[in-house]
């Protein structure tokens, strides 16, 4: 009898744990859901904005326009964040895909933010570089089985901005600090009818 008691106990204290262990686990889930990603979207691509838009700062000091390149002219700001685990921690990252446009140009520029939680608020994991239009413009961003799997549209042959070719698709994993390319596989662009 002394021994089923034991053993019940033991049963009861391993549920316990597991269940414990389950609600903190959903709650790490589900907290960066929680954050205001816009925002935090937001000032990395202010942060990174000369670095991406570098062709148009280098021929606005060749020619000596206005320098528009500036985080003050950042407009029409969007981001959509998707979720999921890439670290393989058991805990959503999100990877927030950013579009915005620079007041005084005709570009769109992409790019994808990958957050994880430190300290309980969004941390920088990850950047993607994006693009502009056919030029590397993000076209998809999902997390499927631990992967971050990017689409980006590509040019034409005859390299027009907005006439997209195909979709690359690029897969990443996340390997120790860092994520790396899985595989990339190329198909031909169609239009939406």
């Amino acid at each position: 009898m002394r021994q089923l008691v034991i053993f019940a106990l033991l049963v009861a204290a391993t549920s316990s744990a597991a269940s414990s262990n389950q609600l903190r686990q959903k709650s790490t889930n589900e907290n960066i859901r929680k954050f205001d990603l816009k925002s935090v979207a937001y000032r990395e691509a202010a942060k990174t904005l000369r670095q991406d838009w570098a062709e148009a700062v280098k021929f606005i000091k060749e020619n000596g326009d206005d320098d528009w390149v500036q985080a003050k002219y950042i407009v029409d700001f969007e981001a959509k964040p998707t979720y999921g685990d890439i670290t393989g921690d058991g805990s959503d990252e999100a990877a927030v895909n950013v579009q915005y446009n620079l007041k005084a140009s005709n570009s769109t520029f992409t790019g994808v933010f990958v957050y994880t939680l430190k300290n309980g608020s969004p941390s920088l994991l990850a950047r993607i570089k994006g693009g502009d239009r056919a030029h590397g413009s993000i076209e998809s961003v999902k997390i499927l089985n631990g992967q971050l799997i990017v689409g980006r549209y590509r040019p034409t042959a005859d390299d027009c901005n907005a006439c997209y070719g195909y979709i690359e698709t690029t897969k990443y994993k996340w390997l120790g600090s860092r994520l790396v390319k899985a595989g990339v596989q190329v198909k031909k662009y169609t239009a939406p009818s």
